[in-house]
């Protein structure tokens, strides 16, 4: 796995981590499911179609 994997998915732990702790402590609110939902599709489209430095 290459680097930039394993810093992707350190990043959407956290987030989701984060995201997750402000819903269960502050209740329900749409702001962190906003960025749970944005980051989470960041990252998938980062994970998936990473640009090739190789040129």
């Amino acid at each position: 796995m290459p680097a930039q994997k394993i810093i992707l998915a350190i990043t959407l732990i956290i987030i989701v981590l984060a995201s997750t702790g402000e819903l269960i402590f502050n209740g329900f609110a749409l702001r962190p499911i906003l960025i749970m939902a944005a980051a989470i599709a960041i990252v998938a489209f980062l994970w998936f179609f990473p640009r090739d430095r190789k040129q």
